[in-house]
């Protein structure tokens, strides 16, 4: 994405227009980067593909009631078991990350340290209808050499076979998770057995059964299949679980209601920075449980209208209008085009 801005930068620097760049990054930019699965998924097919599939998936979700206090189960089909979405993030908290504004004498300012100062990584899986997360389903390691190290695909690998999954079937028998993680590079990755053609040694001799010399891209080109269909590391362990997983799309935030999460989270830790990574220890732990259960379902009925919004073919700004407009409703209503004149 750099070098295609820098490019279009270089080129168009002495007729560079505003409304000319946002149309090159809109058609050039946003259309053509890949999802980072290996596999060159347009941006925009994916996100349409998302929405579609999380839509189906919440036939099958429970639902709650108006005042988000009482669980309702849907009717589910023949063969059909209950899914439950389980959210997986993590975020970073920072010992200098205090308010930004403060009341001080005149002429007088406080000095701050210029570094972000020590930092606590927060991993979470998150249930909408669990009051208590057992601790062990979520993470919290103190970044750095000298401390935990950092948070790496083997580190979250673990943590989802050994804990988070093994806790979900305990305390939901018989019902089948939906794992959503942020698409990022990180999530996407791959085994180490995995078959990914950069780490491939492609010096290697081979030959035919008459002894004709094999060419490495010809083994390539028969084995097509096994490369596109091969699957990450975090697909393989929740689907060999029996469980399933989703990807979100690329830069929608809005649609991942722990996002919202992470925000309140962090409103608590900067009212009460101290600028010191001891008190930093004490603050995380209490932030996290300072959001209630009914907030988090607020901000998950948020997404679901945002999702619900770009299915309707509204455009971002539309659909924040949208959301805004309805936030007490379960759903955006279809007469939503009506009321923004869209034909």
């Amino acid at each position: 994405i750099k070098n295609k801005l820098l490019e279009y930068l270089s080129f168009h620097k002495f007729k560079l227009s505003i409304p000319n760049l946002c149309d090159y990054v809109h058609d050039e930019i946003f259309s053509s980067v890949g999802i980072e699965t290996g596999k060159t998924i347009n941006v925009v097919e994916y996100h349409h593909s998302f929405l579609d599939s999380m839509a189906q998936y919440k036939l099958l979700m429970p639902d709650w009631s108006d005042d988000l206090t009482q669980q309702i189960n849907p009717v589910l089909p023949a063969g059909e078991r209950l899914h439950i979405l389980v959210m997986h993030d993590e975020s970073v908290f920072y010992a200098n990350d205090g308010q930004r504004a403060f009341w001080a004498p005149i002429g007088k300012q406080s000095l701050r340290s210029k570094s972000a100062g020590g930092s606590i990584m927060q991993q979470n899986n998150s249930l909408l209808f669990e009051q208590q997360i057992p601790t062990e389903a979520c993470c919290i390691i103190h970044l750095g050499n000298n401390r935990d190290g950092y948070w790496t695909i083997s580190d979250v690998a673990q943590q989802l076979k050994n804990k988070a999954i093994s806790i979900f079937e305990a305390m939901h028998p018989g019902c089948v998770a939906v794992f959503a993680f942020d698409n990022s590079s990180n999530h996407a990755a791959f085994a180490n057995n995995a078959l990914v053609v950069s780490q491939m040694n492609f010096k290697s001799e081979m030959n035919y059964p008459d002894g004709t010399p094999k060419e490495m891209y010809q083994v390539l080109e028969e084995r097509e299949p096994d490369f596109v269909n091969q699957k990450s590391l975090l697909e393989k362990i929740v689907e060999e679980a029996g469980h399933k997983i989703i990807f979100y799309s690329k830069f929608h935030c809005e649609l991942n209601y722990i996002e919202s999460y992470w925000g309140a989270v962090k409103v608590n830790t900067c009212a009460n920075c101290d600028y010191s990574f001891k008190s930093l220890k004490n603050i995380v732990p209490m932030a996290l449980d300072s959001v209630s259960l009914i907030q988090i379902r607020k901000f998950s009925r948020r997404s679901l209208h945002y999702m619900s919004a770009y299915r309707l073919g509204l455009s971002v700004k539309q659909a924040a209008f949208a959301v805004k407009k309805y936030k007490s409703h379960r759903r955006i209503p279809n007469n939503i085009l009506e009321d923004l004149n869209i034909e």
